[in-house]
């Protein structure tokens, strides 16, 4: 389920060529957002709180922009900026996975109405 969440976020996140950023940026940005789309999910199901999502992504957003200057379209990576997108899909992935197994995931299950 959080891994059809992630690839989902991250198609979605492909409407940013629509405003007119470039195809590399897109697909850099549609790659850690698979990532934190299976991160949103997890923690959605560990906490289940839509508020902690938001207010997660919120914050990735204002830091991301006040990055970038005010602009709301991603530069084109480099080779280095592409080694720090897989290294933090990595890194997400492997917290996404650590919430939602376990004794997590039985935390997740009783909470869960069917």
């Amino acid at each position: 389920m959080i891994v059809i969440n992630g690839v989902l976020f991250g198609l979605w996140h492909s409407s940013n060529l629509l405003a007119g950023q470039a195809i590399n940026a897109t697909l850099n940005q549609m790659v850690f957002a698979v990532g934190m789309g299976m991160l949103f999910a997890a923690v959605y199901l560990y906490t289940q709180s839509i508020a902690v999502t938001m207010v997660v992504h919120f914050l990735l957003d204002v830091f991301s922009f006040s990055y970038a200057n005010g602009n709301f379209l991603m530069a084109s990576p480099d080779d280095i900026g592409w080694v720090e997108t897989w290294i933090l899909l990595i890194v997400v992935v492997a917290v996404a996975l650590f919430l939602v197994t376990g004794k997590r995931k039985l935390a997740i299950q009783k909470s869960l109405v069917y």
